[in-house]
């Protein structure tokens, strides 16, 4: 006996429709990765921020679009030549948006760990090491910097 959930399979798109609705995604993601590009370069992180969610939607649909298609790895022979072909094309000119934006990624991360290490090390070495004060408690002598000691009147 078959239950409702197995009896409400919903009938498969042609090959045709998913490589299209593929390319779509592709296009849109390929848009999202562009802008972001564009602020990376800018170092506008703020408004790379904005696109997070637009992005990780993209993501989840692309993952979708190429797992339904590679479990129809068979049908694509019977897809035409110019639609295979634009498809390929896409697909070239995506993966290559997807490693600059990598690149851009990976640039903006290290140049933003570099900037924390040079404040780093600038506060570092504009703390005075020397103290005022010897292990005793009493001021030195040695240190110019320090304040003279103070003398109190002994006469009250």
């Amino acid at each position: 006996m078959q239950t409702k959930q197995e009896n409400t399979t919903q009938p498969r798109k042609p090959i045709e429709v998913e490589i299209n609705e593929l390319m779509h995604v592709m296009q849109n993601f390929s848009k999202v990765l562009l802008r972001e590009n564009d602020l990376l370069i800018g170092a506008k992180f703020r408004e790379i921020e904005t696109l997070q969610n637009d992005k990780r939607h993209y993501v989840t649909e692309y993952k979708s679009k190429v797992n339904t298609l590679s479990k129809r790895k068979a049908e694509f022979t019977n897809v035409d030549t110019p639609l295979a072909e634009k498809l390929i094309l896409a697909r070239t000119e995506f993966v290559k948006l997807l490693n600059t934006n990598l690149q851009a990624l990976s640039a903006a991360k290290t140049s933003s760990r570099r900037l924390v290490e040079r404040i780093i090390n600038t506060a570092r070495d504009t703390v005075e090491k020397k103290t005022n004060y010897n292990g005793g408690g009493s001021m030195m002598r040695s240190n110019p910097q320090s304040a003279t000691s103070v003398r109190y009147n002994q006469e009250l």
